[in-house]
């Protein structure tokens, strides 16, 4: 059977060996001695735009001058121009009236970061939303969601401030309890029990662990007020229904008098009156 294979493969001139597909082009690059392929290609990076939100600036900053990094030959006043698509609104007001020239790069940089580059006036607003009063109640999932939003969000970037928000365990967790209604407060007070220097991350963990049951409340809440609700009776519409039958009513008269002028007495009296 094999020889009669391989007399059919040569009379056909149909190859048995396996041949690389040449179709595909793979991109190699080499890296400690070890060779990769790569099939795919990164998309082309487009800059980021920035309109004059402080707490924006330091990660378009970063960005914009990483995407730059890649083009070490472009000039400075392309750059410049780079930077004025870059910016809109009031962040573009500031560095308009500078003209296209090289030199004009680096003030307009200088421009941005004496504006938006102040770590103390962005402190203060992190500092400002941790202090923001929340309503937050144990049957409602979304004011839990956005306090640990809130306590995530700006603590986050006051440490990359190099803040160390960790010590401020104490400090923060009395503003934010008092925050809680009386169910949520009650519970969190069984929970820290003992602890008298609970930590943030105990706090935040606690808010999580509520979440569940704060959506299984409000589902079973909206569930009940939904089997409780009448039900709609249909009724026809009075202009469309065609009028029925006007009840008959029985009525009862009394015979009219007329009355006529007579022949035989040229008076005006009933015709039962005439004298006979």
């Amino acid at each position: 059977m094999y020889y009669d294979l391989m007399a059919m493969a040569k009379l056909h001139k149909i190859p048995l060996s396996p041949q690389s597909d040449t179709s595909k082009v793979h991109n190699t690059t080499q890296f400690g001695g070890t060779q990769h392929l790569s099939i795919y290609q990164l998309p082309k990076r487009s800059f980021p735009t920035f309109s004059g939100d402080i707490t924006e600036f330091q990660g378009f900053e970063d960005l914009f001058l990483s995407i730059l990094s890649h083009t070490p030959d472009m000039s400075d006043v392309e750059k410049f121009e780079c930077l004025r698509t870059s910016l809109v609104g009031e962040a573009l007001s500031l560095i308009v009236h500078l003209t296209l020239t090289p030199a004009n790069y680096k003030s307009a940089w200088e421009i941005l970061q004496s504006r938006y580059g102040n770590k103390r006036d962005l402190a203060r607003i992190h500092i400002d939303a941790l202090l923001t009063p929340h309503t937050v109640t144990f049957n409602n999932a979304d004011s839990v969601k956005r306090v640990i939003n809130t306590i995530l969000e700006h603590t986050a970037a006051l440490d990359n401030m190099t803040f160390v928000t960790r010590q401020w365990g104490p400090i923060l967790i009395h503003i934010f309890e008092k925050h809680l209604d009386y169910e949520l407060r009650s519970r969190w007070e069984l929970t820290v029990g003992d602890n008298f220097s609970p930590q943030i991350n105990e706090f935040v963990d606690f808010l999580r662990s509520h979440i569940r049951s704060a959506e299984v409340h409000s589902y079973s809440h909206t569930q009940a007020g939904n089997a409780t609700k009448p039900k709609g009776t249909s009724q026809k519409s009075t202009s469309n229904s065609k009028p029925g039958p006007s009840p008959k009513v029985l009525t009862t008269s009394t015979p009219k008098t007329f009355t006529k002028s007579c022949a035989m007495c040229k008076d005006t009296h009933s015709m039962s009156q005439i004298s006979q």
